[in-house]
């Protein structure tokens, strides 16, 4: 059910949605009533700061409607008949949730419009868990040819890689669709002329620090790394003996 409930939601976009409405903005014809909400991040408490599809369905978890928060204020507004309600959400880099903060559709609370507006149709949503940091050289140069590895701390099988900005910052999200949570994570860094190392400042993979990542692990932060300079000529990257052991 949760899986077609996810598919409803999908299908239901932004073609529904009159794009600057907020919580407020629509006129609803005789025999409709408007229902809205605000979408916030579970973590900063924050308004988001992305389109949220808002997907409607009848208590069975079938589809009746769709529509989008307002970007600029994650509001909802819309105009429904009289009857029964489950409410999803779902956004980019978020879990997706039912109202009123259930996992499922079986587990949704059902919204009744009766015979007038409903509002507080409220939602926090939780972030995919994320890891970031900044890769820089041993004076606080950020570096920008560097690349950043993820490996399964247990197995040493690789995971995937990852580029960093201007600013040397990298940002990588563990999709739920992935992952099986709890994930014991090693994170590698190497750069052009400078040696590799894993975080935290370590040789060997052996030695290096676990990221434990939970489901409700939110962003994980200051996963850093300051590389020392090699001088190998013609060398890309320098890595140092027994690096994988």
């Amino acid at each position: 059910m949760r899986v077609r409930a996810a598919l409803v939601i999908v299908g239901m976009l932004a073609a529904t949605l009159t794009a600057a409405a907020g919580a407020g903005a629509v006129i609803c014809e005789a025999g409709s009533f408007e229902v809205s909400g605000v979408v916030t991040d579970a973590v900063t408490g924050l308004p988001l700061d992305r389109v949220t599809s808002v997907g409607i369905m009848y208590p069975d978890g079938t589809g009746y409607d769709g529509a989008g928060t307002d970007p600029a204020t994650s509001t909802f507004a819309e105009c429904l008949p009289i009857g029964d309600y489950k409410i999803g959400f779902t956004a980019d880099f978020y879990f997706l949730e039912f109202y009123d903060d259930a996992a499922d559709v079986g587990s949704a609370m059902v919204i009744s419009v009766v015979d007038g507006p409903v509002s507080g149709v409220d939602a926090a949503l939780q972030p995919w868990p994320s890891i970031s940091g900044q890769v820089t050289d041993r004076r606080g140069v950020p570096l920008t040819l560097v690349s950043v590895g993820f490996t399964y701390a247990d197995t040493g099988t690789g995971i995937d890689g990852e580029g960093v900005d201007a600013n040397g910052e990298f940002m990588y999200y563990l999709d739920p669709n992935y992952f099986t949570y709890p994930v014991r994570i090693k994170v590698a860094f190497a750069a052009d002329d400078h040696w590799a190392e894993w975080y935290d400042n370590s040789k060997r993979f052996s030695r290096a620090t676990v990221i434990t990542v939970e489901r409700d692990s939110g962003p994980i932060v200051g996963i850093d790394a300051e590389l020392r300079h090699c001088a190998r000529p013609g060398t890309e990257f320098c890595f140092p003996r027994k690096f994988t052991d």
